[in-house]
């Protein structure tokens, strides 16, 4: 009858807790029992195998047969120059013990390759040591130099890389860790013992720490001593001692000899074999199972230690699975995004979320191998990421390119802004792909907008990297319109900064010019978007001033447009394109007629939202935080809003005026119809001047012009509410830049129109 056990000393945290879990699996798996199963539960492993609890430990205690960890490659590994065993390493393997024959057999093999090399092999020496013994080695050693070692083929030769898990080859720093291992050893086989200590502890102490190092209160027996310079190393930073770990200046290394042996039992399963069936990357990281270069996204990252670490993401499961299943997943090491191997902790992470790993895995735990003392790493939880199908992460696709971009900025004369903004974003990207939610997407969308902004700023010098063919990040491309949909709060200023993002003025023989590059030092390169040093205004401000640059931007906007259209008479006839048209008589090209200049808007506020835009301070400043937001994406259709009845002659007029939409009045024909309404820059311009008889001034011409144009208009109608001043002149003026509803003005200027009674002619 299988036996069920929970572990809660193993589990996702710490690091060496994790490996510690993969050891014994691995170990019950090969030595007792093949069906043995592991997952993770509320934070501890669980075991499922022939062996209950005691069993467990008494199988450990006096049948686990370790593992050959050996490192003759490092100075320190155990094996001298001559090829004979050296300190914890031979006092080990002199003990008349039937468990460590296969450990010394392997020793012996090992001397052999050791003695051939010299005393200290380096570079071609030590990659031909390591081709030399993965060749002599028994079987059962591979695991151990997989794990420290890829060694791989390429057109010049052989090369080594290093686990970046395991240091620079089986060490980290100073500590090598197959010397850690047979010291380990040494403690917790039942003839107890220390090297060359001259003390030897209770063989019964070798049974408490096991079970010390399997549950956290030592299985009933209280936390039990544990020998003094004894560390796990990077993987239980508890264990490590050094500087600030007590209250004083220094602590001595503490840590348990079984934490050791198991974890290290397990860390052979996360082995370089996994090289073999990815895909070829140049990321050299990737040679190892989910270890991806160190991203600069997230807590706990010192941005000075990037080039020396690297991430390592541990997956956790939640229902039984066999060590064949953990070693193909292990052997696959695939987190994939977009169809490619995930370069990095963002495309891990969106992996995750995408379902980029099918492997019924709940969560990746993440971890960053941080320098401290000297070159000596230490394992920091930079938190938990689900896995999970989520549609809406592949709409960040469009961002891979801008990220990689920013990236290679960062490493060039773009400055340290370019650093602090990648940090920023990737922080922010990675904090929703963590938790999820409406408030972690705003938050990304929100500094993806700050970030394009302080780039903005910088346009001009960044213009000129690009001319030079230097690295500097572009702008942003333009993401997808449904990602800004999970944010719609339904609030007017919502409403009115999709109104203001949606628009798009055709400028004839320059195509399509939209509503990004009136307000951002952009301009449109086919589908990306390029820096350009000649906008005449810059970026949109911040604060109360832009309201000014809205109208001024507006008002230049629909000169341009008033210019293309006096062009056109003399384009009548012209083709822009020629299209491709397919009959029965094969192809022919056709001309197809430039569209009429003009402004072009996706969709329309409503007046109740144009007259709070003017009339509440918080509804524009509102707006134009979404309008930041919103300009990042495609023009976006949002849910429409009611009709508000509230309104505002001068509100109504103005716009009218100023952008004279289509069916506002209606046709007439034959002779002395009205002429057709066009838009009015002067208006807008009437209107920036910001005081009452600016604005007096703007509402009469703006009365004239759709008189004009047969929409009948009393001219001393309400004109109390043409006495705006100061900030709300100003946001008249700016609200002329928002599409409104037709049917809505149609509405509130009927309300303007003069008695029908009343001569009006």
């Amino acid at each position: 009858m299988p036996e069920t056990v929970v572990l809660d000393a193993l589990g996702p945290r710490p690091l060496g807790a994790y490996f510690k879990a993969l050891g014994v699996l691995r170990v019950v798996a090969e030595q007792r029992d093949r069906d043995a199963r592991l997952w993770f539960e509320d934070g501890a492993a669980v075991v499922r195998s022939e062996l209950d609890g005691e069993a467990l430990v008494a199988f450990l205690h006096d049948a686990y047969r370790p593992s050959p960890i050996l490192s003759p490659w490092n100075a320190d590994g155990g094996i001298g120059p001559d090829g004979s065993p050296t300190n914890e390493l031979a006092e080990l393997l002199a003990r008349a013990d039937p468990r460590l024959a296969e450990f010394a057999e392997a020793a012996r093999a090992a001397g052999e390759v050791r003695r051939r090399f010299g005393p200290q092999p380096k570079d071609e020496e030590k990659t031909a040591m390591l081709v030399a013994l993965r060749s002599e080695l028994p079987d059962a050693a591979l695991a151990w130099l997989d794990a420290a070692w890829a060694v791989r083929t390429r057109e010049r030769g052989v090369a080594r890389e290093p686990n970046r898990l395991l240091g620079s080859g089986g060490n980290d720093g100073r500590l090598d860790f197959s010397r850690l291992f047979a010291r380990a050893l040494t403690f917790a086989l039942p003839e107890g013992g220390g090297p060359r200590r001259g003390r030897r502890p209770p063989a019964d102490l070798s049974r408490a720490w096991l079970r010390a190092a399997l549950w956290r209160d030592g299985g009933g027996e209280g936390t039990a001593l544990v020998p003094d310079r004894m560390t796990g190393g990077l993987f239980l930073p508890g264990s490590t001692g050094g500087a600030n770990a007590t209250v004083g200046a220094e602590a001595e290394p503490l840590g348990n000899p079984w934490d050791v042996v198991l974890m290290l039992e397990g860390v052979l399963l996360w082995g370089a074999v996994a090289v073999r069936h990815l895909r070829p990357t140049a990321r050299p990281h990737a040679a190892f199972p989910f270890t991806f270069p160190p991203s600069p996204g997230g807590p706990g990252v010192s941005d000075d230690d990037l080039d020396n670490a690297a991430e390592v993401w541990v997956p956790v499961w939640s229902r039984p699975a066999g060590l064949p299943e953990v070693r193909q997943l292990l052997r696959e090491g695939r987190a994939e995004w977009r169809g490619r191997p995930a370069g990095g902790a963002v495309e891990a992470a969106l992996a995750a979320r995408s379902l980029g790993v099918q492997r019924g895995l709940n969560a990746f735990e993440r971890y960053g191998l941080q320098v401290r003392n000297g070159r000596s790493l230490l394992a920091v939880a930079l938190g938990r990421f689900p896995v999970r199908d989520d549609p809406d992460v592949r709409l960040f696709a469009p961002l891979d390119r801008w990220r990689r971009q920013l990236e290679e900025a960062e490493r060039s004369r773009a400055g340290a802004t370019v650093r602090t903004w990648r940090r920023r974003v990737e922080d922010a990207l990675l904090a929703y792909l963590a938790a999820g939610g409406r408030a972690h997407l705003l938050r990304f969308v929100a500094t993806l907008a700050e970030a394009e902004w302080a780039f903005a700023r910088s346009a001009p010098a960044l213009a000129r990297l690009a001319e030079r063919g230097e690295a500097a990040p572009p702008p942003l491309p333009l993401l997808p319109a449904a990602i800004l949909a999970r944010l719609d709060d339904g609030s007017a200023a919502f409403s009115l900064a999709a109104a203001l993002a949606g628009q798009t003025l055709v400028a004839g023989a320059r195509g399509e010019i939209p509503s990004r590059a009136w307000w951002e030092p952009v301009a449109r390169q086919g589908e990306a978007w390029r820096w350009r040093d000649d906008h005449p205004d810059g970026p949109l401000p911040d604060g109360d001033a832009a309201f000014a640059y809205l109208a001024r931007s507006f008002a230049r906007t629909l000169r341009t447009a008033q210019e293309e259209r006096s062009a056109e008479p003399r384009a009548q006839g012209a083709e822009e394109t020629r299209e491709v048209e397919t009959g029965q008589e094969g192809e022919r090209r056709v001309p197809r007629r430039r569209q009429p200049p003009g402004l072009r808007a996706r969709y329309a506020a409503a007046l109740g939202e144009a007259v709070a835009f003017v009339h509440d301070p918080q509804v524009a400043r509102d707006t134009l935080r979404w309008l930041r937001l919103s300009l990042l994406f495609e023009p976006l259709v949002p849910q429409p809003r009611p009709s508000s009845g509230w309104n505002d002659a001068a509100v109504a007029l103005a716009v009218a005026a100023a952008r004279a939409p289509a069916g506002l009045a209606a046709e007439k024909e034959g002779e002395g119809a009205p002429r057709p309404l066009a838009p009015s820059p002067e208006v807008v311009e009437l209107l920036a001047g910001g005081g009452g008889p600016s604005v007096a001034n703007a509402l009469q011409t703006a009365t004239l012009r759709l008189a004009l144009g047969g929409v009948g208009v009393d001219l001393g109608a309400r004109t109390a509410t043409w006495r705006l001043e100061g900030d709300a002149a100003r946001r008249l003026a700016a609200v002329t830049a928002v599409p409104v509803r037709t049917a809505d003005l149609r509405r509130a200027l009927g309300r303007l129109a003069a008695p029908k009674d009343e001569d009006t002619s």
